[in-house]
C-alpha cells in the first residue's frame, strides 16, 4: 500500500490547458491596484552595494561588482553581456536625499520648475545642498520594458543621476535620432518603444575612485507584441497611474559610490 502511495505522489502533474487559462484569466488578482504593485529599478552592483554582503538582508547570491539587477525579483544580469530594454517614457526630477553620513534616506521628488534649486548651495562635492542639510540629485528616470530571460517583459525603471546623466542624454539623443516620415512629409521621432537597446555596464573613474556606470548599445526593432506592451506602459506613465517602488529601500538615487 505504501508503495502505491509513493507512486501516486511521484506522478507528474497534469498540464493546465490553454482553455482553462483563458476561462479563468485575471481571476485571483482582481483586487490589485497600482498601489499594490511594485515597479522595480534596474540597478548596478557597486563595490559598496549591500547585495554583495552575505550578512545584509539585501544580499543576492551570485552577485558580483558590475552586474545589473532587478530590485524586486533580485534577478541578476551580466554587465558585459547586458540585457535588452525598451524605453517607453522619460521623466526628470530633483530627488531630495538625507546625506549618507547621516544614514541617508529618501525624502521626496521635486519638479525642475519648482524653484527649490534656487535655495541650494554647492558643497565641495558639487552637490546641491538645501537649508535643511539634505541634498538634491538631478535625476533622469527612464521607464522601460525589461526583456528578462527569466520573467519575460517586465515594467521597470532605470534611474540615472550624477555622472550618469550624460548617459541619459546620449540615450535620449539616440532615441530622437530614430525618425519616421509621416504621410504629409513631416519628419518626426519614431515612438521610443519601437526599438530595444542593450543595457550594459562599464568601468568609470574620477579623482575620488572608480565605479561601474551604464552603457546603452545600438537599437534594434521590436516585435509587434513588445511594441504594444511599450505603448501601454507609455500611456500608463503619462497618465500618472504608474507607481514605482518607493526609493526608501534604496541606499541612494545615485549609482556611484562617490
Amino acid at each position: 500500500m505504501a508503495k502505491q502511495v509513493a507512486k501516486q505522489e511521484d506522478a507528474p502533474l497534469a498540464t493546465i490547458s490553454s482553455e482553462d487559462l483563458i476561462q479563468f484569466a485575471g481571476q485571483g488578482v482582481e483586487g490589485l491596484g497600482t498601489n499594490d504593485l511594485a515597479i522595480p529599478f534596474i540597478k548596478i552592483i557597486q563595490s559598496n552595494s549591500p547585495q554583495l554582503n552575505k550578512r545584509e538582508g539585501q544580499y543576492i547570491e551570485g552577485s558580483e561588482v558590475g552586474m545589473l539587477f532587478n530590485s524586486v525579483t533580485n534577478e541578476l544580469f551580466d554587465g558585459e553581456k547586458g540585457v535588452e530594454v525598451i524605453p517607453c517614457a522619460y521623466q526628470r526630477q530633483l530627488i531630495e536625499w538625507v546625506p549618507r553620513e547621516q544614514e541617508g534616506g529618501y525624502i521626496g521628488a521635486h519638479d525642475l520648475e519648482s524653484g527649490i534649486l534656487q535655495t541650494t548651495t554647492k558643497n565641495e562635492r558639487g552637490q546641491d545642498i538645501l537649508p535643511n542639510g539634505n541634498y538634491l540629485a538631478n535625476t533622469a528616470s527612464h521607464y522601460v520594458i525589461l526583456l528578462s530571460p527569466t520573467y519575460g517583459p517586465t515594467q521597470s525603471v532605470i534611474s540615472m543621476s550624477s555622472t550618469q546623466l550624460k548617459k541619459s542624454r546620449r540615450w535620449n539623443t539616440m532615441m530622437v535620432s530614430n525618425t519616421i516620415t509621416l504621410p504629409n512629409g513631416l519628419v518626426k521621432a519614431a515612438p521610443s518603444f519601437s526599438k530595444a537597446y542593450v543595457l550594459k555596464t562599464i568601468t568609470e573613474s574620477n579623482k575620488h575612485g572608480s565605479w561601474f556606470g551604464y552603457e546603452v548599445g545600438k537599437a534594434k526593432d521590436v516585435s509587434s507584441e513588445h511594441f504594444k506592451l511599450g505603448a501601454a506602459f507609455h500611456q500608463a506613465v503619462m497618465s500618472g497611474t504608474v507607481k514605482v517602488i518607493t526609493p526608501e529601500q534604496e541606499e541612494s538615487s545615485e549609482d556611484v559610490p562617490f
